[in-house]
């Protein structure tokens, strides 16, 4: 006989040995008796005739109607027969999340590391069958709800073996004594566990329960959380896909506000390079009516120009903020000081809404811009910079206008840059300052002659040869393996410090 025809065979035993009715001519196998267990495939005795009638035979005498293994119990779990539930998986709530106002089960996990588990292992060790224990839960709290413990003493103390949920006509048998290996002759195992039971139920008095009404509630009580969380599932994914729909309708904007951009662009430029020299000298023409505008220069950058002083109107009182020029090339606009401030970082700061790239602080003011840029209306353009050098925003700002008003510093003043943007006036050189000694404006150090700079330089590159890893890619300066303030970026950029980073 092959396999097929053996399990064949199995199931025709099955179905005579537990058939309803017999007769001496023929046995009846149309309708077989139903056992009382549920998912028996998932009873490792399941193929065993003998054991699946014994078993089936233990259980009723001991009052149950039903019989399941390793099955999940949940808050709302309730059963209308009497039900045995063998090494139940307890899905409860955790003791630091249930509120103690409210009725609810909680679950405690037993594992190796706990003395109850352990005591377990040391009562059944040694004996024929034992294959060891599972890890598994009881439950801790039940709030208002009785459950009656099933307990087996042993060296003292009282080690859980199951539990009775009366209101919900349920046993929890929590050692399972089929996890055990059937093939041993004398299985002294599962013979203690199934005495220890069947002992411990005569101090228990089943008592089937009507929980028809229990289970309706419970399942509308169910139904009901789980329309609430589809109901928050949904809402967070509408708000999700109205934020998208929000995002993509501001990028569309702003691809069109670009592209319309982009068309003045073009027929500015065109027309510019179809008449530039007209184009150039009518606008600087107009851009010299202007009052505040001065010493107009075209330079290897662009048209340079020069602004004046600038001062901001602040709690009442006018704060000058510096000596302004501007160079305007296709590509844009930058606005220079000419005689920057000091920070305590020593760095240079020419104005509070202008960046370290000499560039016009917000998204929208550079819009405007390049769209006086496009149709080269020069005058509109540096009317509207002038008047937006004289405002101070405190929320839409790089620097607070208050460094303006206390004791400062300042970089000596500078004339308008020519060719290629090199100063006319004479090179007094970059500020110095030791890196250990950053952020105290009172510590910028200079070199006083060449002599000196030579002499350092060359004792520095003797010392930092073998360290040298690059050079900021800011400010130019070197940078060494044991630099303390060196930065880099997403790109692997070099950055001598925090401040060249931002710029």
């Amino acid at each position: 006989m092959d396999n097929e025809e053996i399990e064949i065979q199995r199931e025709r035993d099955i179905v005579e040995a537990l058939a309803i009715d017999t007769s001496i001519d023929e046995p009846i196998l149309n309708e077989p008796k139903r056992t009382i267990f549920e998912g028996i495939r998932g009873f490792n005795f399941y193929n065993d005739v003998s054991k699946v009638i014994r078993f089936n035979s233990y259980f009723k005498e001991l009052g149950f109607e039903r019989v399941n293994v390793c099955n999940e119990f949940k808050i709302h779990t309730f059963y209308p027969q009497l039900t045995l539930m063998i090494n139940p998986t307890l899905i409860l709530q955790s003791e630091e999340d249930v509120n103690r106002e409210y009725e609810q089960l909680t679950s405690k996990s037993i594992r190796r590391r706990e003395i109850t588990f352990d005591l377990w292992d040391k009562f059944f060790l040694g004996k024929k069958g034992y294959l060891g224990l599972r890890a598994h839960t009881i439950i801790q709290r039940s709030g208002k709800e009785e459950i009656k413990p099933i307990n087996v003493e042993y060296e003292g103390k009282e080690l859980m073996l199951g539990q009775y949920l009366k209101e919900k006509n349920i046993v929890m048998l929590y050692i399972n004594p089929f996890n055990t290996d059937f093939s041993t002759e004398n299985n002294e195992y599962l013979e203690l566990v199934l005495k220890l039971f069947k002992d411990k139920m005569k101090d228990v008095e089943l008592k089937k329960v009507d929980v028809t009404e229990k289970m309706k509630n419970a399942f509308v009580d169910k139904f009901k959380t789980e329309i609430n969380n589809k109901l928050s599932e949904v809402k967070e994914s509408l708000k999700y896909n109205e934020d998208e729909i929000d995002n993509h309708q501001a990028s569309i904007l702003k691809a069109i506000r670009n592209s319309q951009l982009n068309r003045k662009q073009i027929e500015g430029l065109i027309s510019f390079s179809t008449s530039t020299d007209d184009t150039i000298k009518k606008a600087i023409e107009e851009v010299k009516k202007l009052p505040f505008v001065k010493d107009i220069r075209l330079t290897g950058s662009g048209i340079g120009l020069d602004v004046g002083k600038i001062n901001i109107t602040y709690k009442g009182e006018d704060v000058y903020i510096g000596d302004f020029y501007l160079i305007i090339s296709p590509d844009g606009i930058k606005v220079y000081c000419k005689n920057p401030i000091i920070s305590r970082d020593g760095m240079e700061i020419s104005h509070p809404h202008i960046d370290g790239n000499h560039n016009c602080y917000g998204g929208e003011r550079e819009q405007k811009i390049l769209e006086f840029l496009s149709t080269f209306e020069l005058q509109k353009l540096v009317f509207y910079v002038y008047m937006f050098l004289k405002t101070y925003t405190p929320n839409d700002s790089y620097n607070n206008l208050s460094m303006w008003v206390s004791d400062l510093q300042r970089n000596q003043s500078q004339e308008i840059k020519s060719e290629d943007d090199v100063s006319t006036a004479d090179f007094q050189g970059d500020y110095f300052q030791e890196r250990s000694r950053r952020g105290n404006e009172e510590n910028v150090n200079y070199f006083d002659d060449e002599d000196d700079r030579n002499r350092n330089e060359d004792d520095e590159d003797e010392d930092n040869e073998d360290n040298y890893i690059g050079e900021c890619r800011n400010c130019g300066e070197n940078i060494y393996d044991y630099s303390e303030n060196r930065m880099s970026d997403d790109n692997d950029n070099l950055f001598c410090c925090r401040e060249c980073l931002n710029d």
